[in-house]
């Protein structure tokens, strides 16, 4: 399922999200790819983020998703690095990085209808 997200949605989430990893004491990662390292942006930009915010990657490349995160190459390629799978693959190589509880994992197309 295609969505937009936009810059004031991701804060919206992330300010959420860091409630609830705070009263749970969770530790959170970003694994990116369409968002750009804007996520880990928002993760961090609070005051007190270190409590629950254990790092992120941005991994725009098949090569960068499958060496650094695992993901499976010939899946990937052959959706072109957009889908489910693949980001569920993100997610759990980026919480190995960490050692994240929970990982916040963004794959998709940067187009945009004019």
């Amino acid at each position: 399922m295609a969505q937009t997200v936009d810059s004031a949605s991701i804060e919206e989430v992330v300010r959420e999200i860091g409630k609830i990893a705070r009263s749970c004491t969770l530790k959170i990662a970003a694994a990116e790819s369409l968002t750009a390292g804007r996520v880990q942006t928002f993760l961090g930009m609070h005051s007190g983020s270190s409590e629950f915010f254990a790092g992120g990657i941005t991994a725009y490349s098949l090569q960068s998703k499958v060496s650094c995160l695992g993901v499976d190459y010939d899946h990937a390629e052959g959706v072109n690095c957009v889908s489910e799978r693949v980001a569920s693959e993100m997610a759990v190589g980026g919480g190995a990085i960490f050692c994240a509880d929970v990982v916040l994992a963004t794959t998709g197309y940067a187009e945009r209808d004019h």
